[in-house]
């Protein structure tokens, strides 16, 4: 008995398409997940992968790296420059480059390192050297404390260096140091140097520290190994 309805019954040909679409569906999620968690292992920061590159970057004499090369391997870790130069098993022209690197990728770890070097008699002349000449660049207000002990160390090439970086930063606290060092100073050279200094005009403010983040660098600012590392 016919109710005048109509009846709309499934195909078969209907139900496997939408099983194959099911199917298609389940796969393509799976893949996806796949390839997400993929991309999220590859995205994890590897500290001894970075500090192995870097120092593969610093470790040849004849190419020193353009500060782009550093900053892809540091990403925002402009930190791993300290752990890297702290690092006493590395090699001298590695630490030291790491150290000059910290001048372009300023950060608060590296200017701790700096105080520290400076600090210790342990280190190397030529590393101390380098920390010298960085540290008046990123850290000038700090700097000035720490060069006052610096003047008082044995070593002529390091108390130059010292010198130098006071008459950079020029402000009247460091050029007391240098009036003060003069009567001090028992090398006719250092005491020229210092002359020299005082004759410059003074410098009203010293530039604040800086110290923060990776800050971008262009290509063009190199950086130079500091020849006086070959002694």
């Amino acid at each position: 008995m016919c109710d005048g309805s109509l009846e709309i019954r499934p195909t078969e040909t209907s139900m496997k398409g939408q099983k194959y679409i099911g199917w298609a569906l389940v796969v393509g999620l799976y893949c996806g997940f796949v390839a997400t968690f993929a991309f999220a292992e590859e995205s994890v920061f590897n500290e001894s992968d970075a500090l192995a590159r870097l120092a593969a970057l610093f470790s040849g004499f004849e190419k020193v790296p353009k500060p782009v090369e550093i900053e892809r391997v540091l990403g925002d870790r402009s930190d791993l420059l300290a752990l890297l130069a702290r690092d006493d098993q590395r090699k001298p022209v590695v630490r030291l480059r790491a150290i000059e690197a910290m001048a372009l990728f300023p950060h608060d770890i590296s200017r701790e390192y700096l105080v520290d070097i400076l600090q210790s008699s342990k280190s190397s002349a030529g590393l101390r050297r380098a920390a010298v000449r960085v540290l008046v660049r990123i850290a000038p207000e700090r700097a000035v404390p720490v060069l006052e002990a610096v003047l008082k160390d044995s070593n002529v090439y390091l108390r130059e260096r010292a010198l130098h970086g006071l008459s950079e930063i020029g402000t009247s606290k460091a050029r007391s140091l240098l009036s003060a060092q003069l009567q001090n100073e028992t090398n006719p050279h250092l005491q020229a140097v210092i002359r020299a200094a005082l004759k410059a005009p003074p410098k009203d403010e010293v530039k604040k520290d800086r110290i923060g983040p990776l800050e971008k660098s262009v290509d063009s600012e190199r950086f130079s190994i500091d020849q006086e590392q070959k002694e």
